[in-house]
């Protein structure tokens, strides 16, 4: 996650000349690998800023699976008998 905050953190202001350039209409908006490109030869980036906004991008991406779950896994995990809590710690504090 600190990874992922860090290299978005770090292609903010290279994010915002896109989205003027976009807002302007010197840009087109499309999918990432081909607006990129288009920035670059365009001249509103260069090719470093375009691998930083990939490498942001990618972390972003990243961070995000890691708590992606499908149905299955998560009530899976959730009917696991290793994690169901003992009754008495639920009344933990509560007079017997």
């Amino acid at each position: 996650m600190e990874r992922a905050f860090l290299r978005v953190t770090r292609s903010a202001e290279v994010g915002e000349r896109l989205r003027r350039a976009t807002r302007a209409g010197r840009l087109p908006a499309e999918p990432v690998a081909t607006f990129l490109e288009r920035a670059v030869a365009a001249g509103e980036i260069t090719a470093a800023e375009a691998d930083q906004v990939r490498e942001a991008e990618a972390a972003w991406q990243e961070a995000l699976a890691v708590d992606s779950f499908t149905l299955n896994e998560y009530l899976g995990a959730a009917a696991a008998p290793e994690l169901e809590i003992p009754l008495p710690m639920l009344s933990a504090g509560a007079a017997h």
